[in-house]
């Protein structure tokens, strides 16, 4: 990847029901110091014109065209939580997330992890956390 980086935040991706196994958080982290862990804005859409084997080409593969940052730091806490430090790639959706960040109250940005494996189970494979915007439930006062 030679996205240009910039803008370094700290961010955590949160609790999850699905994490990764300990070898697959000490692969991420190697990722992340080897300075290879992109991820995308948004998760990937299967496309109609998708075979089964191109959706599972475009599902374990981080599009260049689609990277909207970069994780240079990765750790878990004792309860599980994920942080990262995370460079905004100065990218078309780098940009998408920097307006998601100063639109702090109209949407929350999550890391959604891309991976495979069975249902309920540790991913057999992580793939990278995306950025995915989630708008913030309204008031009802």
């Amino acid at each position: 990847m030679s996205a240009k980086m910039k803008d370094a935040i700290d961010v955590t991706l949160g609790v999850s029901s699905l994490r990764p196994a300990p070898e697959q958080l000490e692969a991420l982290k190697r990722q992340a110091r080897n300075g290879t862990l992109f991820g995308e804005y948004g998760s990937p859409q299967r496309e109609a014109l998708h075979s089964d084997k191109q959706w599972l080409n475009r599902l374990i593969t981080v599009d260049a065209d689609k990277v909207s940052h970069q994780i240079v730091d990765i750790s878990q806490d004792k309860d599980g939580r994920i942080s990262a430090k995370v460079l905004i790639a100065d990218t078309p959706n780098g940009q998408r997330v920097k307006e998601q960040l100063e639109r702090a109250n109209d949407t929350q940005l999550h890391f959604a992890m891309r991976g495979m494996g069975k249902f309920g189970e540790h991913p057999d494979q992580v793939i990278t956390y995306d950025l995915v915007a989630v708008s913030k439930p309204r008031s009802t006062k």
